[in-house]
């Protein structure tokens, strides 16, 4: 007898026998197989893992458009089931639905598949406000991620001050005055005084530039306060 535990498809194994007759005649010498068919199936055996990644701008003007891109990926081996992305609107921030918390329903994700999401938001308050995103799955662990941004106001004050009386033909001194009471500094401040027609302009302080009646300041940087 002899046993082979597993004969793959298309394989041969030989066996030999020798013997030896003892009389004379007609030996017939037969074989039995007997075996046990065998059928095979593959499972993969995989694992969902979400990840979520969401970006946005560091700085945004007060009442403006503030744009945030949210990116879930499954990076696991296996489908990633009934994945639900939340959204948390900050306090300082507003969504046109008026809802605080937002929900986008990104159903099932195929290995290595991303989906990206774009939520628009509105800078209601000046202050820094943090926007955290949730994304979660049926068959996986939840996983955030936020976005910081500072909002901010530009602003942008003057003032001009001189003379209420002066006699014809004398001197008449003004003074300008440009501040800026905003968050953030501002670049290439343009300063212009038209002085009236029946004046004439003698002079003007820190490189301003004459042209007939009308003088130009720029200012490269202006801080804020």
């Amino acid at each position: 007898t002899w046993t082979f535990s597993n004969v793959a498809e298309g394989a041969t194994k030989t066996v030999y026998v020798y013997l030896k007759p003892t009389q004379e005649g007609t030996i017939t010498n037969c074989a039995t197989l007997a075996a046990v068919p065998q059928t095979c199936v593959q499972t993969v055996v995989g694992k969902a893992d979400i990840a979520i990644q969401k970006d946005g701008p560091a700085l945004a003007q007060l009442n403006s458009d503030v744009v945030y891109t949210i990116v879930v990926t499954n990076t696991g081996t296996a489908v990633a089931k009934n994945v639900v992305v939340t959204d948390n609107v900050p306090a300082g921030l507003t969504h046109a639905s008026g809802k605080n918390v937002l929900a986008y329903n990104v159903s099932d994700l195929a290995p290595k598949a991303s989906k990206n999401i774009q939520v628009t938001l509105k800078a209601a308050k000046r202050g820094t406000f943090c926007n955290v995103a949730t994304a979660d799955a049926s068959n996986t662990p939840a996983v955030k991620d936020d976005a910081c941004t500072k909002v901010v106001q530009s602003a942008l004050k003057i003032a001009k001050t001189g003379l209420k009386k002066q006699f014809i033909g004398k001197k008449a001194g003004y003074t300008i005055t440009v501040t800026n009471p905003g968050d953030v500094d501002l670049k290439n401040v343009v300063v212009t005084d038209a002085a009236p027609a029946a004046t004439t302009v003698l002079s003007a302080s820190d490189n301003g530039t004459i042209t007939g009646n009308n003088i130009v300041w720029n200012l490269s940087v202006l801080k804020s306060n």
